[in-house]
């Protein structure tokens, strides 16, 4: 039970504290790895960022190296999980919300 209220507060506290949402971009890689390229040619660096890739009104949400580099498939700093696509993962669900 401990475990269960530990998770629902720190997902409640980690969705309330992470940027935006977004939506207009895409996904790009060299040999280094994978990061989100905006419209603008900027991209999030490190720290978690909801993003609906596909447009579909929900976005997942990913965390991202200093570089700008995608993790995968790992724990995150701040002690998450996140799955081979890089999807912040709660006990193997990928965490959504309804983009903005």
């Amino acid at each position: 039970m401990k475990k269960r209220l530990t998770a629902v507060v720190l997902t409640a506290a980690m969705a309330l504290t992470m940027a935006s949402t977004a939506m207009a971009g895409e996904w790009a890689k060299d040999r280094f790895g994978t990061w989100w390229q905006e419209e603008d040619g900027s991209f999030p660096t490190g720290g978690w960022q909801w993003i609906d890739d596909d447009g579909d009104g929900v976005a997942e949400c990913y965390y991202f190296s200093e570089e700008g580099y995608l993790y995968r498939n790992a724990i995150t700093p701040d002690a998450f999980c996140v799955n081979a696509d890089g999807q912040w993962v709660v006990n193997t669900y990928v965490q959504t919300r309804t983009a903005e």
